[in-house]
């Protein structure tokens, strides 16, 4: 089956180089929220009208956005100022921060306990900055950092295994941490080694 474009959302144009990172949806409110990476901004969309709704800015070096329907939440990993922020959809102007680890990335979320995680890119001048955060949503602070043996990529929560995936680019490996025991995790080679 071959894709078709069906219509161009007109966005703001970018402010330095770069341009956009990871998006999520808002299924409840149907807003599209994008990582404007060179504008330090969020970008809105309404995913019904197809059209742009705003951008809100002060997310410095936004990379990610993540959406949790079960709480009503959109986290966004601001790789320019080590946070992570947090809002719920229709109040983003009321985000707060809480601090992580160098350059976050990729984010995951338990929503059962609570807990997020951010995979830091870290930075290659910087020893031990390859770390994932962990956060406890409820405290709001950043409760432990794992080091990992390589640059993050991505990552992901299985609610299945109650396990958190996170893809290291070099070398290449998945770590695996337990939601139960976010401080204690273990790596695997491949996704194919990985047996339940």
């Amino acid at each position: 089956m071959a894709l078709r474009l069906l219509s161009h959302i007109e966005l703001p144009s970018n402010r330095s180089e770069g341009g956009f990172d990871h998006a999520d949806v808002h299924q409840g409110t149907d807003r599209l929220y994008v990582a404007h990476t060179s504008n330090d901004a969020v970008d809105v969309i309404d995913t019904v009208r197809d059209r742009y709704i705003e951008s809100i800015p002060d997310f410095t070096g936004v990379a990610g956005a993540l959406v949790s329907e079960a709480r009503g939440l959109v986290f966004t990993s601001n790789r320019g100022e080590n946070t992570v922020s947090v809002f719920a959809p229709g109040a983003e102007r009321k985000a707060f921060q809480i601090a992580v680890g160098v350059k976050p990335n990729g984010l995951a979320f338990d929503p059962a306990r609570g807990i997020l995680i951010a995979a830091n890119v870290g930075d290659p001048s910087i020893p031990d900055s390859y770390t994932v955060s962990i956060v406890d949503l409820a405290r709001r602070e950043r409760i432990t950092e794992v080091k990992v043996p390589g640059r993050t990529r991505w990552t992901i929560y299985d609610q299945s295994r109650e396990v958190f995936f996170v893809n290291i680019a070099s070398p290449a490996r998945i770590v695996v941490i337990d939601a139960r025991d976010p401080s204690s995790p273990f790596f695997i080679s491949l996704w194919t080694s990985w047996n339940s």
